[in-house]
């Protein structure tokens, strides 16, 4: 589990994935393993694999739903980063025919 912080913390997401995963075979009801895990996920932008893990430590810990809500703004607020992104990229590209 400690292996998976530091590889967390040095950006090494893939790494740290790994060993949550891991972490989470052997002990399958360790919930922060399967938040962290989560917030991995959710900065690499794979959104669907973050809902899952996250839902999972819920269910195993229903006091994580604090953290899970502090998780969801962060998705809201990568998808509007998203979406202005996508609509100004659009724009300019517009601008740059006429």
């Amino acid at each position: 589990f400690n292996m998976a912080s530091t590889f967390k913390l040095k950006n090494h997401l893939n790494r740290a994935i790994e060993v949550y995963k891991k972490v989470t075979e052997i002990e399958p009801d360790n919930a922060l393993a399967w938040l962290f895990m989560g917030n991995c996920y959710l900065e690499k932008n794979e959104y669907y694999a973050a809902i899952q893990s996250l839902e999972k430590a819920t269910t195993i810990d229903s006091s994580l739903a604090d953290e899970l809500n502090q998780y969801i703004n962060q998705f809201k607020d990568s998808l509007e980063n998203m979406k202005e992104s996508i609509s100004k990229s659009f724009e300019n590209k517009l601008n740059s025919l006429f």
